[in-house]
C-alpha cells in the first residue's frame, strides 16, 4: 500500500509540473499574441504586456491603467480589443499544449 500512495505522489508532482508547463507555454502564446493585437500610439500599452502564472493559474494583462478603456471602450472611445482577441484565436492552440502537457505527464 505504500508503493501505491508513493507512486500515486509521484503522479501528481508530474502532473503538476506539465499543467505548470503548459499554463506557461500556453500564457506565452496569448501574451504574444495580444502584443500583435495591441493598437499602437506610443507603444507603451503593448510593452506592458505581460503574464504571470501561480497557483495553477494564468493572467496575461498590463499594468497600464488606459488597458481597460482601450480594451472596452469609454462613452466616446470605440473598444480596441486586444486582450480577449488573443485568447479566443488561441484556445485551439491552449488545448493541443494541454493536451501534450498532459500525455507527456503522464508518460514520464
Amino acid at each position: 500500500m505504500a508503493e501505491l500512495k508513493w507512486y500515486g505522489g509521484k503522479a501528481i508532482k508530474s502532473m503538476d509540473g506539465a499543467i505548470n508547463k503548459a499554463l506557461e507555454a500556453s500564457a506565452l502564446v496569448v501574451e504574444g499574441a495580444a502584443k500583435s493585437l495591441t493598437p499602437v500610439d506610443t507603444g507603451n500599452l503593448r510593452n506592458s504586456i505581460t503574464h504571470e502564472v501561480e497557483k495553477k493559474e494564468a493572467r496575461v494583462g498590463t499594468n497600464v491603467e488606459y488597458g481597460p478603456f482601450v480594451e472596452l471602450g469609454t462613452v466616446k472611445m470605440a473598444a480596441q480589443p486586444y486582450l480577449n482577441p488573443a485568447l479566443e484565436q488561441n484556445k485551439n492552440n491552449i488545448r493541443k499544449i494541454f493536451a501534450d502537457a498532459i500525455h507527456k505527464g503522464v508518460s514520464d
